[in-house]
Formats: C-alpha cells, structure tokens, sequence
C-alpha cells in the first residue's frame, strides 16, 4: 500500500537536501540561506524566545549568521538546559571525526553538545529503539561579545568515556563500534536572564554511511492490502459480536464512495468503501482488483406492500431488484457487509424481510443498516447496527453529542457489534441555505468542517465503544482548494485507528468518564479483555462544533482508576511511542497521569505487553513503517489550512472589525510550517509532525476569535445561517450591514401570544384552541406528554436584587449586554404554552415500605413534543426576525462525576428547542439547562415556497414554557444580497 501523499516539491527538496552529504565529506553551513537551521528542542526551564531569525547585524562570514534571542527563568534542577540543535549527515565517531560551530554570546556558559547513536545497542526504556547518549563537546567561554570556535576535542577519549559509562549503566560490555552523532545540540540554559547568540561557520565530518538504527525502517517492502483473494474468495466471518475476514479480526474503517480518486483513498488508510447500489460496474472492479477495497454496498430495504400480510414472500419487482443488486456486487467477492441505510422503528417489517432475502442468498456476510430508533427491535435481525448523527455546524454541541452517542450505546446495549458515521462535510441542505446551490453545482469559497473537528467526531466515536467508523464524503475531499486537508486529515486518523485496533477489539463493559485538570477535557477510559486499557482524552469545550478553539493545555494531568497492576502509561501517535512512566503518580483515587503537552485528542495506553512479539514491540514497528508518511501529510495539512485560512481571512479583514493579534498568530504559524518542513525534509519525522501540529494552533486562535466576535451580540451561534462557521463569517458580516439599515415591519404571525379565546383554570386547554396551531407527538418511549395554555402566574419568577436598566436591543452588531445589567422580562398575558413530558407511572405492588419506584430512563429513543405555528407567508428571499420567549423548569438534582448538579431537560442531548421551517432542527436554540425568562432572535431568509413556520419543542423529561412567539419581515432593497457582493459567481 502506499503510504504517503507526497507532493513533487517536497520530494524535490528531499533529494537537494541529500547532494551536499554524499558530494562533500564534510558538511558545512555559513546560515547565508533564508532561513534559520537550529531548531527548538526541550527544556526544563521556561524559556521565552524573543527571537530567531538570520542576522546581518554579527557575522563572522558574510551575509547573515543566525541568531537567538531567549529570556531564561531561574533554574529549580541541578541540570538546566533549553536546548536548540541541528540536524546533521550521520557522523561516523572515529578518532577523524571533526566539529565546530563559531558562536558570539552576551553571556558565557553557553555548550556546545551533540547527540550519538549507538546502533548496536538496545534502549531499554524503548523497545526496537537504538541507544542515544547526549554528549558535552565545548563551552563558551569568551568575554562577553566576542567570537569563539566551539569544538569537539579528542573523539576517541570521548568514545572511551562513553563506554565506560555504559558498561556501568548497562552492567555488561556495551557494542558501540558503529557509533555516529546525528544532531549537534546547542545548551542556551546560562542562569536566569537573557541570553543572546549568533551562529556562524558550522563544520562536521567526514559524514557518510552509518549502520541503521534499530529504530530506523527496515528497506520498504510491498504491503499487502488485505487478505489475498482466491477463486473461493476471502471467508467473511460474523460470530460473537466480532468481525473477522480470513480468520483476522477487522475494523472496518469505510468511506462513503462520492468520486475521490480510488488511489487516494487507499494511501489515506481506509480499507473499505461504502458503494451506492448505482455505482458503475467498472468503479466496482476497479476498488477491488487493483486497490483491495472490501465493499460495504448500500441497497434500501424493500418495499411494504401488504402491512396485513408480513408473511406475504417479496414481490417479483423487489426480488428482482434485490438479486441483481447482490449479483452485482458479489461478481468480484469483494463484499464485507450489506447495508440497508438509514431506517427508523416504523421501518422494522421492511428490514426484517428485506435481511431474510439477503441472508437466504448470502448467508456468510453479516447485514447491517444505520438506525435511528427501535434499537431493541433492530438488534435481533441485524448482526451490525449503525449510528449516525451530523453535529457539525448546528447547535448540538459535542459535549452533548457525546452524551447522545452514550445514550445510543445504552440503547444499543443488545447489539452484537456497532458501529458510526462521522461527519466529514457540509450536508446537501446546508450547502443549499448557506450557498444556494447543491455540491454537484460547484462552490467558489472555502468551506468547511475543519480537520479539528472530524479529529473530535472520530474520537468521540470511538469513545461510544464503535467497532467500526464510516466517513461521510462529498466530492472535493481530494481539492487542494476545498477538502483536501479534510482527506489528510483522515489519512493520520486511519493510521491512529490502526494502531489502536489490538485494543479496540477487545473493548469489555460500559466506558467510563472522569474529569481532567482543564474543565474542557474529559477522559474516556475503556478497558479490554487482553493486554491493556485505553485513555482517551478529547476536548469537548463550548462552541467546537462552529469553530475549533486552540484546545491545546501545557501539562493536562487526569486520573485512572483501576489501573492493573504493572501496566505502564504509553502515549501512541503515529510518530512515537512515549513512555509517561516519568509523568505518572500513584493517588488513593487511582494512577494520575500528566501529559506534557495535550493537543485536541491523546491516546494513553497502559499495559504490560513488552515483549518482543507484544503490544509494544508492534507499536514501534507500526511507528517505523508510519511515521514518514505520518510526518508528511501532517506537514501537508498544516500548509493546505493554512491557505484556506489566510482566503478566508482577507475577506473578513475588509468586513469585520479588525483582530489586534491577526498578524501576530499568522506569522508564529507560518514560521512552525516552516520548521516542520525543514525537518521533514532532514527526515526528523516526529518533530516535523509534532511542529506541523503546533502550527495549527494560532490558525485556530485566529478562526475561534474572529467567530466570538461575529457571534457576540447574538442569541445563540445559529441565529443566522452564516454565524455557525468561521469560512461563512463573510457572509455574515454582509448580512449584519444590511439588517442594520433595514426597518423591521410588523408581526405576521396570529396568536403567537397564546392568549386563550376563552377563562382557564389551572389545568389549561389545548393548543389546538388556537387558529392554526397544532400539535405534533411522537413517543417510542413510555411517557406523558402534554402541550397546554395554562395561567401565566405559574411561570413568574422573583427577579433578582439589581437595577433595572433598559436593555440594548437584540440585533446583529449591537452593543454586548453587559451582566451587571437585569436581563428583560417578558410581559405575560392571562396565558402561555406549557409543554411537559414525564415517565407514564408504572403500577408495581409495594410489598415493602422501603420499596422504591423503577428508576427514571437514562436515555429516549424518540421523544418528539412539538407544537407549530400557522404558516405566515413572505415573498422569497425576504429576511425575517423570528422573536420568542422561553423558560426552562430546574429538574431534581442529581449526581453527575460525583458532584450534586442540578437537571433541566434528561434523557435527551437536545433538550427544548425553537426552530423554523426555513434553516431547520440544525439550526434551533436548544436549551437543555434550567434558564430564567429569557428572549430569543432568529433571523432566517424565506425559502422559494414563500412560507415560515414556528416550531416549539420537547425532547426529554422536563417542563418548559413559551411567549410571545413573532415573525418580523424586514423591509428595504437594502436587504438584496447578491452573490457578486458575497465573493461568489452566479450559479448557471
């Protein structure tokens, strides 16, 4: 297979790189090039760089040397350093061996170091690793501001030395013969203060060809793409809740066919494809004779004709049209399951027949179909059931959408095997209302999601117990311009999996949650039949699923419980395999962990399996084999978000209020890309990938800045179709002008105050009592609904001892409110709507006193209390405000991570929400918590159909009331928002 993304100028510089090495014995640097060599390595002091560039100001040989510029705290070890080094040519350790670097400091005390390898020696703290030793070769001693050459003296004594050293480390007669330095290393660490240097006239060699390292990878070798077809076929086996193909356990890590190029699939790790049932004969062959994709093939269930009648056989059409569908994608026996699609609990009859069918003419591969609800049902036919949801720019946060994906798996908790979609683009219908136009018409801007967010998607996903992920696709995943760092960033992901699969195969009971040292990272902990538990730390901060904050934390500390005894803390990237056994500690609560630098997601395993065929052992092969490849797309989607970001950015600067730090960020980003790829091409793989990472982080800072400071004077994020993504605040910004000068007209919708035709008491009176309004249940749950008018005066509150001060209006680019000030009240008539949906009371005989009732659900399937307004109508296109009041009752209080929080809306993710026809579910203002009174504005563009409608909802256990619902048009030309004006040509 292979393995990497490699774009020709990358692989350019890799060969200019390589020249000088095998042209000239030594290798030489005067740093007159245009950019800097010395790289930022660790420390155990806190050093501020307050510089790093090429200097024309002190050069020993013209033009330039380079300088560094550190501000340095007081040490707290007996050995302090900050270290900066240089990659060089393998440097054989011979009595020949020369090196020299010409240094000018403010200050002495500055050394000279450099790093050997000893490739004939294990590291015993690193399986398959070769032994380094850090080495002092000289120091700076020169008066303040003067020039002197740092050497290495006498590299024989120095070789002697270090064996001697090692055969009291290492208790035995250490190897070192093939002993080579392959970085020089630069201590800046001289005492508290600041510390200035320029370097000039680096020198080295002979350089030439080393023994390999233990680490290093073996020469490349043709991987196979799966097990090898024969004319009987690959067997494909389903059988205690485990999938295996040839005998060999395997996580189906499948995208959804949308016309990316077959080659770049494979090279991004996925192993299977999920094919429509239209797909052409010759993509079909294609995927599996040349690339080895196994096929998961998309065929809808059959059609209910006789609901009296289920055991009526199909009829001819649906016969037909299922064998020819099975007889198609069987033809090249690359078929891993069946899949129905998306079905709900009504949908039960059809699938059951429709599986019966497939398994009576292929009864070794399991079915599968991705279920919304009726899991109890499902899990009996289907031997895999999906879940799917799309919470990316809508107001489900991830938080909450983790709790949604737990809610599944409780519901779930009879299926044999699941598995999960994870969202990678923007839907249909949201490509429509933010664009006007479908994907299949072509779009000019940058979109999104970001590669942060499918990251977040992915392990949340597998944090649910998934043993299998599905990636939604559209057709720019392979465009330099609008999806290819989306595809890259599924390449690091699918290798991540793949590393992680002996673990996630052998997931045993229900996940658990902990809490970590920052309030926005929590702790997935799934433990495992064999070998090891797995850690997972994922940021579920406020708002990622608009824009990604920088979610990075110095120093993330969490806690274990239940750690086995002897298992060691590794953290697994495509890179490296870390030990933390350095950065864990034993508490009463259980093994504390602390992560020296968290970024997003992490992986910490802990196990025991060190042996030379163990867990261990196959992580560094898998990092050998991975971690170029890793290095280079890593590299590749910090350039390509980089870019994208930069568009976007330029258009924002001539619409948006400026952001002071703009330049600041884009800069620190773009000289950490530029390191990684110096790196890269010097083929130090885990620092160009972990600098590729860091690079990313004040793209982020920038994109989450300047969403806060679209969404600041709004309701909530999805007021407006455009404030839900940092590459549509353009838009957004167009769209606040023109409602800044608009006037607003008046209200269009009748009863929106749901004041009653007729007295009350204090039971209420149906919606339905109201012109035009309805209501909508839907239960597959056993609960009591109700949606009454009932006497305002049972939703007053107590306001809070504070002045009253008018309130600035609610309007995009409004003054922020300010907390000192009282929020403002609604002015409730005689009536207003009540929505309650509660547990139905099971009668149980209470044989003890002590007895208590069967606790409430943790978790609903579909619990759906709605009602809708009257439809008003507007000509098309015209923007609308939508205004409504909402209250939200507290709950009972109840115990959440150990500590008494108080409930509003349980056993939903959603909550109650405020939604229209126009922008949808996605876009509601969901309010899970208990809220006062509180006023909300929704400003949506009229659909072609002319009408809008309200829609105020339940989903969960819980009480909420409404008021004062409204639809304001705005009036004015003003409002007229040509696609030119938005940086976008007219669609055809």
């Amino acid at each position: 297979m292979r393995r990497g993304l490699p774009t020709i100028p990358a692989l350019l510089l890799a060969v200019v790189f390589a020249l000088p090495a095998a042209a000239d014995e030594i290798h030489r640097n005067d740093f007159s090039g245009k950019t800097t060599h010395f790289i930022k390595g660790d420390d155990n002091v806190k050093a501020e760089e307050k510089a790093h560039d090429l200097s024309t100001d002190r050069s020993r040989s013209l033009p330039t040397s380079e300088h560094i510029k550190l501000n340095l705290q007081a040490g707290k070890k007996e050995a302090n350093y900050a270290y900066y080094y240089y990659p060089t040519p393998p440097a054989p350790l011979t009595e020949d061996l020369s090196a020299e670097l010409w240094v000018h400091s403010n200050v002495a005390g500055v050394q000279l170091l450099a790093r050997v390898v000893f490739p004939k020696i294990r590291n015993p703290k690193q399986i398959d690793e070769s032994l380094t030793r850090v080495v002092l070769f000289d120091t700076y001693k020169a008066p303040a501001g003067g020039w002197q050459k740092l050497v290495l003296k006498r590299p024989a004594d120095l070789l002697q030395a270090q064996k001697q050293a090692l055969r009291l480390d290492l208790k035995g007669d250490p190897d070192v013969t093939d002993a080579y330095i392959d970085r020089l290393i630069l201590n800046l660490y001289t005492g508290p203060g600041e510390v200035e240097v320029f370097l000039d006239n680096l020198e080295i060699g002979p350089v030439g060809a080393v023994a390999p390292r233990m680490d290093q990878p073996a020469p490349p070798k043709v991987k196979e793409k799966g097990p090898a077809r024969t004319e009987r076929g690959v067997a494909v086996d389903f059988a205690r809740g485990r999938l295996t193909v040839g005998g060999v356990p395997m996580f189906p890590r499948f995208i959804r066919y949308a016309g990316t190029p077959l080659g770049a699939l494979r090279d991004a790790g996925f192993n299977g494809l999920y094919m429509p049932v239209d797909t052409p004969s010759a993509v079909l062959e294609d995927a599996i004779d040349n690339y080895q994709f196994w096929l998961i093939p998309g065929i809808p269930p059959v059609s209910e004709t006789n609901p009296d009648r289920p055991d009526q056989p199909l009829t001819a059409r649906d016969a037909e049209a299922l064998v020819a569908a099975i007889r198609k994608f069987r033809s090249g026996d690359g078929v891993l399951a069946w899949d129905l699609g998306p079905v709900r609990s009504e949908d039960y009859r059809r699938v059951s027949r429709t599986v019966e069918a497939i398994r009576a003419a292929d009864p070794r591969r399991p079915v599968s179909a991705d279920v919304w609800d009726g899991f109890g049902r499902f899990a009996i036919p289907l031997q895999l059931v999906g879940i799917h949801r799309e919470p990316l720019f809508t107001t489900l946060d991830l938080d909450r959408y983790g709790q949604w994906m737990t809610q599944r798996r409780i519901l779930a908790s009879g299926a044999r095997f699941t598995w999960a979609w994870v969202q990678t683009q923007i839907p249909e219908w949201q490509m429509r209302l933010l664009y006007d136009r479908t994907p299949a018409e072509g779009c000019a801007e940058p979109f999104g999601p970001q590669p942060e967010q499918i990251r977040l998607l992915t392990y949340l996903a597998l944090a649910a117990g998934s043993k299998g992920l599905g990636f939604t696709a559209d057709p720019y995943m392979a465009d330099p311009r609008l999806g290819r760092e989306r595809l890259l960033q599924l390449a690091l992901l699918n290798h991540e999996i793949e590393m992680l699969e002996p673990l996630l195969h052998n997931l045993t009971g229900d996940v658990l949650w902990v809490t970590s040292s920052n309030p926005s990272v929590k702790v997935a902990i799934l433990r495992t039949t064999s070998r090891g538990m797995l850690a997972m730390p994922i940021w579920l901060g406020g708002g990622a699923q608009y824009v990604a904050p920088q979610a990075a934390v110095q120093g993330l500390t969490f806690t274990v419980p239940l750690v086995p005894d002897g298992a060691e803390p590794w953290e697994i990237t495509p890179v490296r395999v870390h030990s933390l056994q350095y950065q864990m500690r034993i508490t009463a609560e259980g093994t504390q962990i602390t992560l020296p630098e968290f970024d997003q997601t992490a992986a910490v395993v802990f196990t025991s399996d060190n042996a030379p065929d163990g867990l261990l052992a196959a992580w560094q092969r898998k990092v050998h084999e991975l971690g170029p490849a890793a290095a280079a797309w890593a590299c590749e989607l910090a350039e390509e978000e980089f870019k994208k970001v930069m568009r976007t950015q330029a258009r924002l600067e001539e619409l948006a209020p400026p952001i002071e730090t703009a330049g600041l960020w884009l800069r620190e980003s773009e000289k950490r890309l530029r390191e990684a790829q110096r790196a890269r091409v010097s083929h130090n793989e885990e620092f160009a990938y972990l600098e590729a990472i860091r690079s990313l982080r004040p793209l982020r800072l920038l994109m989450r800045a300047q969403w806060e400071q679209a969404v600041r004077t709004l309701d909530y994020p999805g007021a407006t179709p455009y404030s839900v993504s940092f590459y549509t605040l353009p838009r957004h910004w167009e769209l606040a002008r023109a409602l800044q000068s608009a006037t607003v007209g008046e209200n269009a919708l009748p009863d929106g105050d749901f004041e009653a035709a007729r007295p009350t008491d204090r039971r209420g009176i149906p919606v339905t009592t109201l012109r035009g309004w309805t209501v909508q249940e839907v239960a597959l749950d056993d609960v009591v609904m109700s949606a009454r008018l009932v006497p305002s005066a049972e939703a007053v509150e107590k306001l809070p001892e504070k002045k009253r001060t008018r309130a600035p209006q609610y309007e995009p680019t409004s003054p922020l409110h300010r907390p000192e000030i009282v929020p403002p009240q609604p002015t409730l008539g005689e009536t207003i709507l009540k929505l309650t949906v509660a547990p139905k009371p099971v009668s149980v005989p209470v044989k003890k006193k002590e007895e208590k009732p069967p606790p409430e659900p943790q978790a609903l399937e579909r619990v759906f209390l709605a009602v809708n307004s009257p439809a008003v109508r507007f000509p098309p296109g015209t923007w609308v405000r939508i205004t409504c009041w909402v209250r939200v009752l507290p709950g009972p209080m109840m115990t959440v991570n150990g500590v008494p929080t108080q409930t509003g809306i349980r056993a939903s993710a959603d909550g109650a929400m405020v939604f229209d026809t126009t922008a949808g579910e996605a876009y509601a203002a969901r309010i899970p918590d208990p809220t006062s009174w509180r006023k909300l504005h929704l400003y949506r563009k009229v659909p072609e159909s002319g009408e809008v409608r309200v829609r105020l909802a339940l989903t969960g256990f819980g009480t909420v009331y409404f008021d004062d619902v409204r639809v304001e048009p705005y009036l004015g030309s003003e409002l007229k928002l040509p696609t030119e004006m938005l940086g976008m040509p007219k669609a055809k």
